[in-house]
């Protein structure tokens, strides 16, 4: 049982080594891999347009984005579709 669980234990290293050469584990990714040109524009990315996370808008502000739900584009899988204009003023549906 003992040299069963050692030979798991180093093949598990073994394998941690070649992937650590490699630069395919994970871990070496994370804590190794340094910063290149393109992250460094990803991060502009995010700086500059916010959180990618859906907005939630209360439905007094809804109602006002749709003109009262004046303009019906179709049915969608939860509902009607309604034409909207965002404050900024990009259209939404």
């Amino acid at each position: 049982l003992g040299a069963g669980m050692m030979g798991i234990i180093i093949t598990c290293a073994i394998i941690c080594i070649f992937r650590k050469k490699n630069n395919s584990s994970i871990l070496w990714t994370i804590c190794c891999r340094k910063v290149t040109k393109s992250d460094q524009d990803l991060e502009a990315i995010i700086r500059n347009y916010g959180s990618l996370a859906p907005k939630r808008y209360s439905f007094p502000n809804v109602k006002k984005m749709t003109n009262s739900f004046k303009d019906e584009l179709g049915q969608g899988g939860y509902g009607r579709v309604y034409k909207g204009k965002l404050s900024d003023g990009r259209l939404v549906a």
